[in-house]
C-alpha cells in the first residue's frame, strides 16, 4: 500500500462538519500529501478493478441459485444483486458528494441479464471514479475495494467450494477501514452505543495494529507508535485472517457454528468487548 501518514480517525474524519466546532482548521496540504493520497485512492481502485473481475469470472462460474456458504441464508443470485446496487450506489454517492452510504440503487434484471448488470455497474464506478479526481474522497474507493474484495472471497466459495487469498497489504487495510471508519458509522447503535473499553488489533505479519477506544456512542481508533501497556482485549494474527474475522467470515469464537476456524488468530482479555470491533 503506498504510504501514508497514521492519524487517529474518528467520526469527525469520515463525515465532514461532524467534529468539534472549535477545532482549528486543518493546515493545508501539502503537494506531497496530495500526491501520496492520490497514489492511494489509485491503489484502491487497481483492487477493486482487479477484485470486481475476479468476482464476476466467479459468479459466472457458479448457479445463481448455489448457497453462499460465507453468507448463511444468500444465493449467488442475492450477492451479485446486492454488490451492483453497492456499486450503483456509490456512484451516487460520489455525484451527490457525501460519504453517507446511501439507500441501495436500482432493481436488479432478470438472470439473463444479471451478470452483464453488474459488470455494467462495475464500469460505471470505475469511470465515476476516475472523472472525480482529483476531488474524490477516499472514503468511496477504499469502501468499494473491501466490499467488492470480501464479496469475491463470498463467490469463489460458492462457486469453487475454496475461496482464494488476500494481498497483506490490502488485507490490512481493510481491518483499517473497519475499526477507523465503519465502527464509527454505527457508534450510536446498540451494542456499541453503550460500550466501553479499549481494543488492541495487532496484523502480526504487517506490522499494523490499531487501539480502539470505545466509549458510550463514540469509537476512536489510533495507530499506537509503542504497544499499550494496557488494553481490555486484544485480537492479534495474519491479516488476511483478521480481515476474515472483523468482516464476520471467520468467527472469533472457536463455538461459532457453521464456520471454519484456521486457529491462527489469538483473542486476549474481554472476549465479548473484542467481539463488538467486528462488522459481520
Amino acid at each position: 500500500m503506498p504510504a501514508v501518514v497514521a492519524k487517529t480517525r474518528g467520526v469527525s474524519d469520515a463525515v465532514p462538519g461532524a467534529g468539534p466546532r472549535d477545532a482549528p482548521d486543518p493546515a493545508p496540504e501539502t503537494a506531497a500529501e496530495r500526491a501520496a493520497r492520490r497514489a492511494r485512492r489509485d491503489w484502491w481502485v487497481t483492487a477493486l478493478r482487479r477484485e470486481g473481475a475476479a468476482f464476476a469470472e466467479a459468479a459466472g462460474a457458479a448457479e445463481l441459485d448455489a448457497d453462499v456458504p460465507s453468507c448463511p441464508g444468500w444465493t449467488v443470485r442475492r450477492l451479485v444483486s446486492h454488490l451492483s446496487r453497492v456499486h450503483r450506489s456509490a456512484v451516487a454517492g460520489v455525484q451527490d458528494g457525501t460519504v453517507e452510504p446511501p439507500a441501495l440503487a436500482a432493481r436488479p434484471p432478470d438472470d439473463g441479464r444479471l451478470l452483464a448488470w453488474y459488470g455494467e455497474g462495475l464500469d460505471r464506478l470505475l469511470t465515476v471514479f476516475a472523472d472525480a479526481e482529483p476531488h474524490l474522497p477516499d472514503f468511496w474507493p477504499r469502501r468499494m475495494a473491501h466490499e467488492t474484495t470480501m464479496h469475491r472471497f463470498d463467490a469463489e466459495l460458492a462457486a469453487y467450494a475454496r475461496a482464494g487469498g488476500f494481498d497483506a497489504a490490502l488485507a490490512a487495510d481493510g481491518v483499517g477501514e473497519v475499526v477507523e471508519s465503519m465502527l464509527s458509522l454505527r457508534a450510536a447503535d446498540e451494542p456499541l452505543a453503550s460500550a466501553r473499553g479499549d481494543v488492541l488489533v495487532d496484523c502480526t505479519d504487517t506490522g499494523d495494529s490499531w487501539l480502539v477506544r470505545l466509549e458510550p456512542g463514540t469509537v476512536r481508533s489510533e495507530r499506537p507508535e509503542s504497544r499499550p501497556r494496557r488494553a481490555d482485549a486484544g485480537i492479534r494474527g495474519p491479516a488476511a485472517d483478521l480481515y476474515l474475522v472483523l468482516w464476520g467470515r471467520l468467527p472469533l469464537d472457536p463455538a461459532e457454528p457453521g464456520r471454519t476456524r484456521r486457529g491462527r488468530v489469538e483473542v486476549t482479555g474481554d472476549r465479548a468487548l473484542a467481539a463488538l470491533v467486528r462488522t459481520g
